[in-house]
């Protein structure tokens, strides 16, 4: 029998040696990817942005007034006080006069509304409630709870107690998949998203707002990083970076699905409504055709799941298995299956050892930047303006081109520098902007827009080194983590958009800040391109241990470690020894 790490029968390593005899990215991966992973991850950019304008805040209100005969807006706003905003002495947004409005003499409070030395201690809170501008929106949960003014912070911290659920929800849903398999922990997970997100636009109230979007919130990081796991682990290394592309396309699809919903649909309940239910038949059906991870199986042992699954492939992809290899499979199997892959793991296995707590941490502080800049500028586009369907819109067809050449760079100049240089580019932008007067609206908004395209490549690519650096054994739970700390990302984001409106630009230098640490901290970790993926601890504590001080300024792409010619020779000048090995 072959010892473990060294080439074993049919000269076959590891599990990417055996998707290589049945098809690394052949009819049967384009299949599942295509009709199956990728509407998968539709709906989730759905329901993570859908809040943008559920919870939106009018461009304009003022105190409503107890007047039958007065209900204009100008001739309401003509009977408050005036506030100085944005260099213009207007009508108060907040306040009314301390009268009784509805018997005191109207020219009485005309003048007092034109008098500069009328005190505060004249005016009061808007005690009969307040008007809102529906020239865009029919009402949101700010027009319909009144979460303005003292309480004009509530909006911004629903947006907090959705990704606070993001803290709790992905570990255990990582647990689920690492421990029962990434079919069942995915669908306990949207089966849990489905519940919450239909009872969403039913909240009778702001709390219950709230905690539904908090158990929304629980599963939106595990409803996309699952079907991601799942294109990658039944592909071969080369196949990698398209996939995160694919992934992001898909998620970026929804989003831009969602804005031509929300576009047409102006009543938060109905686009709650409308942006929920279709989308849990969508998982009805690919219930039926999701398959289990293999090397899920192949990590538990699962040899006879396993053999069947490949030998599925194997006829869809049109590959016909070598007589000795189809019949002795199951040993083949078992023996690139080191003992230590069928031990139940949990996160505390990443901070073991040393390198592997390294890479962990930095892939921790990247997805935190790249989390936090990209939801921020989700936000952020459409918060500022008189069209922010049309600014959401350009917030999320920029995405698009990233995707376009995401694979050719990647694979060209290799993960590191990819993520390098886009966390640089991003972070220079946004500090431009502490240079741009705040009233240039237009170039504020291009300058986001460029911000958003460079971290919606890194963003791309940081997932993908997250999967290519995690071992096969506790990747769900890698991504857990991750995901549970950018959490806390999410939770701040609101409030530093919400410094957009006192401060145009300081969200952007903010996240230019952000961009600049993130990419020095990434020339930390190893090149991922062409690598194979490790299955377990000991494989993941060794790749790139060997890494020198030199190495961290150092980019290079290391070669296809497999090609079919190479594969096929090494085949042939083992065959004598294949055949003794099983005789």
């Amino acid at each position: 029998m072959t010892a473990f790490g060294k080439k074993s029968n049919y000269g076959i390593v590891d599990f990417d040696d055996i998707l290589e005899e049945v098809g690394s990215f052949g009819k049967y991966q384009k299949l599942l990817i295509f009709l199956v992973f990728l509407p998968a991850l539709l709906p989730d950019g759905v329901l993570v942005l859908n809040a943008v304008f559920m919870a939106a805040t009018p461009a304009d209100h003022w105190c409503q007034l107890p007047m039958e005969n007065v209900t204009d807006k100008e001739s309401v706003t003509n009977l408050l006080p005036r506030d100085l905003r944005g260099g213009v002495l207007t009508y108060s947004k907040c306040t009314m006069f301390n009268a009784n409005y509805s018997s005191t003499d109207y020219q009485s409070i005309m003048e007092s509304a034109n008098n500069k030395s009328s005190t505060k201690n004249a005016q009061a809170s808007c005690r009969y409630g307040y008007e809102y501008d529906h020239s865009v929106y029919e009402n949101t949960i700010v027009t319909e709870f009144d979460l303005v003014c003292d309480k004009s912070l509530y909006a911004a911290a629903s947006f907090t107690y959705f990704t606070l659920g993001g803290l709790f929800g992905p570990l255990f849903w990582g647990l689920l998949a690492d421990r029962f398999g990434r079919r069942f922990g995915f669908f306990a997970c949207v089966s849990f998203q489905s519940v919450f997100s239909i009872a969403t636009p039913f909240a009778p109230n702001y709390v219950w707002y709230c905690v539904f979007r908090f158990c929304v919130g629980m599963t939106t990081s595990a409803s996309y990083s699952l079907p991601m796991l799942m294109c990658v682990e039944i592909s071969g290394p080369r196949a990698r970076a398209l996939i995160a592309v694919l992934c992001s396309t898909a998620y970026t699809c929804g989003v831009l699905l969602l804005g031509l919903l929300a576009y047409f649909v102006r009543s938060w309940r109905e686009l709650g409504m409308y942006s929920s239910i279709p989308l849990a038949v969508i998982f009805v059906i690919l219930y039926f055709f999701f398959p289990e991870s293999p090397r899920w199986l192949l990590a538990h042992g699962r040899y006879d799941q396993l053999e069947v699954y490949l030998r599925e492939v194997a006829k869809v992809n049109g590959k016909k298995l070598d007589a000795e290899l189809d019949t002795n499979l199951s040993v083949v199997l078992q023996k690139i299956t080191p003992e230590e892959s069928t031990k139940n793991h949990t996160i505390l296995d990443l901070f073991k050892f040393p390198n592997m707590r390294k890479k962990t941490a930095i892939l921790v502080f990247v997805n935190f930047c790249n989390k936090g800049v990209f939801m921020g500028l989700n936000y952020y586009a459409p918060g500022f303006g008189m069209n922010p369907h049309l600014n959401f819109f350009l917030a999320s067809v920029i995405e698009l081109p990233p995707y376009l050449f995401a694979e050719f760079i990647c694979d060209r100049i290799g993960r590191r520098m990819s993520l390098f240089l886009g966390m640089l580019l991003g972070s220079l932008v946004g500090l431009i902007t502490a240079a741009v007067p705040g009233g240039s609206f237009t170039l504020i908004l291009s300058l986001s827009l460029v911000a958003k395209f460079c971290i919606t490549f890194t963003y791309l690519v940081g997932e993908l080194m997250e999967d290519e650096i995690f071992p096969t054994v506790i990747r769900g739970e890698g991504h857990s983590i991750t995901s549970a700390v950018s959490s806390l990302a999410g939770c701040v984001t609101p409030f530093v958009v919400q410094l957009g409106h006192s401060y145009l630009i300081l969200p952007l230098v903010v996240y230019g800040c952000c961009c600049f640490s993130a990419a020095f901290i990434a020339l930390f970790l190893p090149e991922t391109a062409n690598e194979d993926l490790p299955q377990t601890l000991e494989d993941g504590e060794r790749f790139g241990k060997d890494m020198g001080c030199k190495d961290i300024f150092r980019f290079y792409v290391p070669k296809p470690k497999r090609t079919s010619e190479r594969h096929q020779a090494v085949v042939a000048s083992e065959h004598v020894e294949l055949t003794n090995g099983f005789s």
